[in-house]
């Protein structure tokens, strides 16, 4: 007993500390006052688990009643509610105000189960993208009221419950008032004025029933609003589909506990071992860029630990380039891996060991020190998968069969062994009608999809019949039709370096091109077609007497123009000394925009760079080829991608051409219409 009261008493002020007083009144609340309370109000503290699980542990730790409740992936404020809940006497009132998402994540089905078997569900009110927090990031807010109705007896009228919803269809700039607490007094008084009608809907908020009834929820995600055609459409595509993590492993990528060096870890390191290695934050420790990987000079045998490791913004849909700008690479250590036989790697991680001890008594774990917090099985990052990142502005799902590791931010997608081909799961995935249904019944932040709330799990999969003719060749075309799309993706990755922005296959069809990268246009032109600016033959370089073409560094590139002796460009240095650059008009024009990215450089390396074409005619031939290239190979993925939504559409059953949502708000409110474009 003594040594269980010391751990309560180290364990009390890392999640509550109270005064004497304050202990007086929790005795009070937690016996005398149990289940008597008529309302409890809250605003509860948004934690996630992710990046505070010592929290989580601690509080178990402290209160072992929570193991009842706790379920990972869940927030703190999900024992919130419980405990509000369990101070209500029977008909008690509980409103609290959290943010959207646990009616439909995944780390939420014991709340919801709870709150299911022990609660009249009354009001929902969805804030959807009005701030109600002045400096609160990311908010998706929602004030939810419930009434303790619990007891066997009670089941049928917790049942037969029907739900009031109040959606709010505006943003905080279309509602009266200067301030987020004027725009929230107007708002509240509004909702307050007709919460109570049966149906009601203007500028600011739509009130209506939900369509389901409580007793048709169950702890899996709640879809509260049923009624009209595209909500018979989300109907029809849960009955043809089987849940994907039914069918599919899904699996999340790794969690080393210890990427990199962070202002928060390297406060774990000795300061004499930080100064001996030169340790800096951003180092990385299991995460390496390309020169931390080549200044370890690891052997042949201690490269086979290492592994090529990707971001989640290297996923694209149907595809994912080899190619990386920033490659970044993973030290794979496992439970089983003998470190003694890779000294190089040992000496490397040693340097960081307190950190990675330190990772054991955070997770509560007892695995050896220099291995990965959350190692996975390598089937899943070596053999063929569907990768997704957990947040994507579009269903994004894009496919290797390539080694591919990932953080814990990205999700892989493995085969069962079943029939169909992985590319055809590729396709479903990807469809314009899987993309109508996730916007429909999952809960995003903002316009992102969200796989970690609301889980790839249960996206429902139309599985085909192998002896049906017509089934099998909608899979086979289908297939086909991915490769063809992958075919493309690789040769438009080809043509990314060509452009500035984003990377082309990461444009969505809708995009426009990006604009043209001329020194990258004149690269790709053969060598006999390229020059420097010192040894094309038309290009004269010309300063004054007081300025040293040595030192020159380009500050700032002027604009071509016209002279009695024909086109110039002047170059402004940092000390304000001119160059003048003398040539022909339109080759002029081409330096002129590719030396605005060489400003702050010096003029002498910028000499030997060849960057300027042999003449403006090949030039702008390769440009246009170029252009018509990616052009026509977007317009081919499209097409592609529109007979693809066809086949899914029939397979499902549905209308053809209904995935293809096109959102817009109105000048006023805001809100979405939804409409199909045929």
């Amino acid at each position: 007993m003594q040594g269980l009261e010391e751990e309560k008493e180290e364990l009390q002020p890392e999640v509550l500390h109270f005064t004497t007083a304050e202990e007086r009144i929790h005795e009070k609340v937690k016996s005398k006052f149990a289940e008597k309370f008529s309302y409890v109000c809250a605003n509860p503290p948004y934690i996630g688990e992710k990046g505070h699980k010592e929290l989580f542990q601690t509080t178990l730790k402290l209160s072992p009643y929570w193991k009842n409740h706790y379920q990972g992936k869940m927030d703190y404020l999900h024992w919130f509610i419980i405990l509000g809940l369990s101070k209500l006497r029977e008909w008690g009132r509980l409103g609290f105000i959290t943010s959207a998402y646990w009616p439909t994540a995944d780390g939420a089905s014991r709340l919801r189960k709870y709150i299911l078997e022990n609660t009249k569900i009354k009001e929902m009110i969805f804030f959807e993208e009005v701030k109600i927090f002045e400096h609160a990031k990311g908010q998706h807010s929602m004030v939810f009221v419930l009434t303790k109705c619990s007891g066997k007896d009670k089941e049928p009228e917790r049942e037969n419950n029907h739900i009031k919803i109040v959606k709010v269809k505006c943003r905080n700039q279309d509602l009266e008032g200067e301030t987020i607490r004027e725009n929230l007094e107007f708002l509240t008084k509004h909702i307050q004025k007709h919460v109570d009608k049966s149906r009601y809907e203007d500028e600011y908020i739509k009130v209506f029933w939900s369509g389901v009834k409580q007793g048709e929820l169950t702890g899996k995600a709640w879809h509260l609003i049923r009624g009209g055609e595209g909500d018979r459409i989300i109907e029809k595509i849960q009955q043809e589909g089987i849940p994907l993590g039914d069918i599919y492993n899904i699996n999340q990528g790794i969690v080393s506990g210890a990427d990199k060096v962070s202002h928060k870890n390297i406060r774990l390191l000795p300061h004499d071992m930080v100064s001996h290695h030169n340790i800096r934050v951003g180092d990385g420790i299991f995460v390496l860029s390309r020169d931390e990987l080549d200044s370890l000079h690891l052997s042949e045998d201690e490269m086979l630990l290492v592994k090529p490791f990707y971001k989640n913004s290297d996923i694209d849909r149907y595809y994912v380039s080899e190619r990386l700008e920033n490659p970044q690479f993973v030290i794979y250590t496992a439970k089983d891996t003998d470190i003694e036989k890779y000294p190089l790697i040992k000496a490397h991680l040693e340097k960081f060991r307190p950190i990675l001890e330190n990772r054991l008594s955070v997770y509560g774990e007892d695995y050896p020190w220099h291995k990965l917090h959350g190692e996975r099985d390598q089937k899943i990052f070596e053999g063929q998968k569907i990768v997704t990142p957990n947040r994507a502005p579009q269903n994004t799902f894009g496919f290797s069969n390539s080694p591919l590791y990932a953080m814990s931010d990205v999700f892989f997608i493995t085969s069962m062994n079943q029939s169909e081909k992985l590319l055809y799961i590729l396709a479903l995935l990807n469809s314009a009608l899987m993309d109508f249904w996730f916007s429909k019944t999952k809960k995003g932040k903002g316009e992102i999809r969200e796989y970690v709330g609301t889980p790839l799990s249960q996206i429902p999969i139309r599985r085909i019949d192998f002896h049906n003719p017509e089934d099998v060749q909608l899979h086979d075309e289908i297939v086909e039709n991915v490769k063809a799309i992958r075919e493309n993706m690789a040769q438009l990755a080809g043509y990314s370096e060509c452009f500035r922005g984003p990377r082309l296959t990461r444009l969505k069809f809708e995009d426009p091109l990006p604009d043209i990268n001329p020194e990258a246009i004149v690269q790709s032109l053969t060598p006999e077609n390229r020059c420097s600016l010192r040894t094309h033959p038309e290009i004269k370089i010309t300063c004054s007497s007081d300025v040293q073409e040595a030192k020159f560094i380009l500050n700032r590139v002027g604009e071509v123009s016209l002279t009695l002796e024909g086109a110039e460009l002047k170059l402004y240095g940092k000390d304000r000394k001119v160059l003048l650059i003398n040539g022909d008009e339109e080759i002029l024009k081409i330096i002129c925009r590719i030396l605005q990215e060489h400003r702050g450089e010096p003029l002498a390396s910028i000499k030997e760079i060849p960057f300027v074409p042999q003449n403006s005619e090949e030039f702008e031939a390769k440009k246009q080829h170029i252009s018509d290239t990616t052009s026509k190979l977007r317009v081919e993925i499209q097409e592609l991608q529109n007979s693809i939504d066809a086949m899914v559409s029939r397979l499902y059953g549905v209308p053809e051409g209904f995935g293809r949502i096109e959102a817009s708000h109105t000048h006023k409110s805001g809100s979405k219409k939804w409409s199909r474009s045929q």
